[in-house]
Parts: C-alpha cells; sequence; structure tokens
C-alpha cells in the first residue's frame, strides 16, 4: 500500500519560495527553489514523530516506513515558512 497527498499545503507562514511537493510510488518527493536550509517532519495525528531531517534544495523521503492505517502530516519549515500537507494511504 502506498502513500498519498490528499491535501494542498496549509500555509502558516508562507514565505517567498512555493515548495514543489509530490508522490512517485512510495517516496515522497520535495523541491524548493532556494538556498536556504529547511526542515521536515512527519508525524502521526497523535503527534509522535516518524522521521524528520534537514536539507537543501531537494529530499526524497521514503514512505514505506508508514503504517497505512494511520493518518499522517508533513511540515516544512524554516525561520520564515511553514507549510503542512496531509498523507494517508492510497486505496
Amino acid at each position: 500500500m502506498r502513500m498519498q497527498l490528499v491535501s494542498n499545503n496549509i500555509v502558516e507562514f508562507p514565505g517567498e519560495i512555493q515548495p514543489n511537493v509530490y508522490m512517485e510510488e512510495n517516496v515522497c518527493h520535495i523541491l524548493l527553489d532556494s538556498e536556504d536550509t529547511y526542515s521536515y517532519v512527519i508525524y502521526t495525528e497523535y503527534d509522535t514523530i516518524v522521521t524528520k531531517g534537514r536539507f537543501q534544495k531537494s529530499v526524497n523521503i521514503d514512505m514505506s516506513i508508514l503504517n497505512p492505517k494511520n493518518k499522517y502530516q508533513l511540515k516544512l519549515f524554516n525561520l520564515d515558512s511553514v507549510f503542512t500537507y496531509r498523507l494517508k494511504a492510497a486505496i
């Protein structure tokens, strides 16, 4: 079972940069047109952190570690911006 994005981003603090986030098989690709360092966190609906990291320009996150029975959120952030995406299992 693979994960999918189920909502467009929920922009809490919009910056000048808009991330390009898309799913391909069990990998989440994040592309940024910026030299800034961003952090990402994937967490459950109960705020349990599943994975996290930092990146510049792009990152590929393996989603096969996620349990398809749970709901997740992906949060991208730096000092200027916060973007949140909802994730769930694809049917």
